[in-house]
């Protein structure tokens, strides 16, 4: 699978080289970094970071391992050997352990036991003074745990995680009539609790230093049993013909079988997947909106839920708007390719608008080319598409960057040029004025369209209206000039108009709708016209209105997406949303 990374140095906490790093085998979200003489903690993936050196002063760290046998043991390898803290630890200590004094450790790897936690080791690489292994730190225990739920109704399982500090080699877990009632595993999984009630739960573990025990009185408490509250979600819900989806239930009261259908009939389980598997992997075959249902039983009842055009083989209908507020481009749906590996696009925010941008101020790659690839759309139904967006730039001496866009038709496969555009010393692709400083676009009238230079583009697509699979192509070309910006990206079948954010000027409730959708206008006495279409663009609701709000009748609507389209002047406002009973 292809894996796409996000470059986290502008967050680094200092400038020093990065000399050891290491990801939480538990929590994705967290990582640990060293730099030279300090180590940090990210709970976040590295978008901000705790310094936790404590009392590690001008100590050279050259590795870092995490003992997952532990909360959160980590040791330190360094100038002058090993180093450990755990969660319970106000500071670091030394973890020596018969090395050789002040041995220079370069290099610190865990080799786990696989049938006993007593047989894990710690192993050391030192510089000129061989190899090296030791048993973990261990502690005097603090028996606790958590549990994944502890409020479900009955026939519902419990996982159970051991959060005991000290390092325990043995685990005994007591659960009074639940199903097992006994475990030695560190973490149990799936507890089955079938009646109604409060149940205790008890926990000991052993090391060789002692025991330790913790109960928690009535900690599980279980409600009548209910038939299953049915939902569901899709990995993606739009996609090239042929995408695989990973399905993922997320019905309530715990159903134990499951059945899933589709309509049309043209997909196919893959991976060994079938119609009854919780979490079935489906491949989508035919350009298609494709109709959704989950039956799902447990021995309370059973109950469906249908989801109408919820799966868009060929891509996501129009219009379509680009939704940059997000903490990483890869949220977004936009891809990057990034030949060089160095600068490339990243998400830009000038404080009332969110967009992406390119540093071509300090990128010395001469020639480099970038690309900012857009989600898989679909122009089925469309006879007529115009591309629409805003940008700002200005040059810097006689450097001048590009910015070129193309098409697909056929999921990236292949492409053509429909736009190409760089600076030429008389406006027409600069914004702004010239500059010799860091453009960084934070004035409305540095922007295309805003007095100075260029017009903001629209460029017609209409060439492809009718056709499935497209994708469109943000390609720059650096020669070292200035900063490119750009926003309100949109690709719908209106001729010149933007599509303005909907939260401006409109409320829209209840998302997810039922059997009625209300629309509140901050201002009134204009005519509005609301339209509500499936993203195949088939309409399903016209109406016009002149007061404040409006409500809107979807009682026979099916389950599934919905576009809806708001148009005032020549203002036009949409909104995706989901009707789902």
């Amino acid at each position: 699978n292809m894996v796409n990374w996000e470059s986290r140095t502008s967050e680094l906490p200092t400038s020093d080289v990065i000399t050891a790093i290491e990801t939480s085998p538990f929590d994705e979200n967290i990582v640990y970094l060293a730099q030279q003489t300090r180590v940090y903690k990210s709970t976040d993936k590295g978008l901000s970071w705790e310094n936790i050196s404590i009392n590690m002063s001008n100590i050279q760290i050259n590795s870092i391992a995490y003992y997952k046998n532990s909360q959160e043991g980590l040791y330190l390898g360094t100038d002058i050997g090993v180093f450990y803290k755990d969660a319970l630890m106000d500071e670091w200590m030394s973890f020596g352990n018969g090395m050789p004094a002040s041995a220079k450790v370069t290099e610190l790897e865990f080799y786990y036991e696989p049938e006993d936690v007593q047989g894990d080791l710690l192993r050391a690489a030192t510089y000129g003074r061989g190899t090296w292994s030791s048993p973990p730190f261990i502690g005097t225990l603090e028996a606790d745990f958590t549990a994944s739920e502890t409020e479900i109704s009955a026939y519902c399982s419990v996982d159970f995680t051991d959060l005991t500090i000290g390092s325990p080699f043995e685990w005994s877990w007591s659960f009074p009539r639940g199903t097992p009632s006994y475990s030695t595993e560190r973490n149990p999984e799936g507890i089955r609790y079938d009646e109604a009630g409060a149940y205790t739960v008890t926990l000991t573990v052993t090391n060789p230093l002692g025991m330790d025990s913790k109960q928690k009185v009535d900690y599980i408490h279980v409600s009548e049993a209910q038939a299953p509250a049915i939902a569901f979600q899709a990995d993606q819900q739009a996609g090239c013909t042929g995408m695989q989806v990973q399905f993922a239930d997320l019905s309530e009261n715990c159903p134990d079988t499951w059945t899933w259908s589709f309509e049309p009939d043209s997909y196919t389980f893959v991976d060994g997947s079938s119609a009854n598997d919780q979490n079935p992997l489906v491949q989508f075959n035919e350009d298609a909106e494709y109709t959704v249902s989950l039956t799902a039983s447990n021995p309370a009842g059973t109950n469906s839920l249908t989801l109408e055009n919820y799966i868009h083989t060929g891509g996501e209908g129009i219009p379509f708007e680009a939704d940059f507020e997000a903490q990483t481009l890869g949220e977004t749906g936009w891809t990057i390719e990034n030949p060089d590996g160095n600068k490339t696009w990243a998400l830009s925010n000038d404080g009332d608008e969110y967009g992406v941008w390119m540093n071509f101020f300090n990128y010395t790659s001469m020639g480099a080319r970038d690309y900012l690839i857009s989600p898989v759309l679909n122009f089925r139904n469309f006879d007529q598409a115009f591309l629409n967006f805003d940008y700002a730039y200005a040059q810097r001496y006689m450097q001048k960057d590009s910015l070129i866009i193309s098409i697909s038709d056929d999921c990236g496969e292949s492409w053509e040029r429909v736009y190409a555009n760089g600076p030429d010393g008389e406006g027409v692709f600069e914004t702004a004025e010239p500059t010799t400083a860091f453009f960084e676009a934070l004035d409305a009238d540095e922007w295309c369209g805003q007095g100075y230079g260029a017009p903001c583009p629209m460029i017609d697509l209409s060439a492809w209206a009718g056709k499935s699979n497209i994708q469109i192509r943000f390609e720059t070309y650096c020669n070292y000039g200035n900063n490119l910006y750009v926003k309100n990206v949109s690709v719908s079948n209106i001729t010149g108009q933007k599509l303005i954010e909907l939260s401006d000027e409109c409320l829209i409730y209840p998302i997810p709708a039922t059997n009625q959708l209300r629309v509140v206008l901050a201002d009134h006495g204009e005519k509005t016209h609301i339209q509500i279409t499936d993203l195949a663009g088939r309409v399903f609701a016209n109406q016009q209105f002149k007061d404040e709000s409006i409500s809107i009748d979807l009682s026979d609507m099916a389950n599934g997406s919905y576009l809806i389209i708001i148009s005032r002047g020549e203002k036009v406002f949409n909104r995706k949303f989901i009707i789902s009973r």
